[in-house]
């Protein structure tokens, strides 16, 4: 069981390192909320991330907000999506 806690939490999932794959989950309270899902850019071991999966469970998500309108930044969660839904 997840305890819940008054402060929030951030869990750089992205960006780290790497200037491409910026992606934050935001938790308050057991609530969930992904900042963003961009993908991973240049290098092909970088590119490689793209198709592993997410690092949460994306059934807990309460919400996605994206900052900007790049094709990058909702992909992730597209692919993943379509990638739980045919298990």
């Amino acid at each position: 069981m997840e305890k819940k806690t008054d402060h929030l939490e951030v869990r750089f999932l992205g960006a780290v390192g790497t200037v491409t794959g910026s992606k934050f989950l935001l938790t308050h309270r057991g609530n969930q909320i992904l900042l963003d899902c961009g993908l991973f850019q240049g290098l092909k071991d970088l590119r490689l991330r793209n198709w592993g999966p997410l690092p949460l469970d994306i059934s807990r998500l309460r919400a996605v907000v994206l900052t900007h309108a790049h094709i990058s930044a909702p992909r992730q969660v597209e692919m993943e999506q379509r990638d739980s839904e045919e298990r």
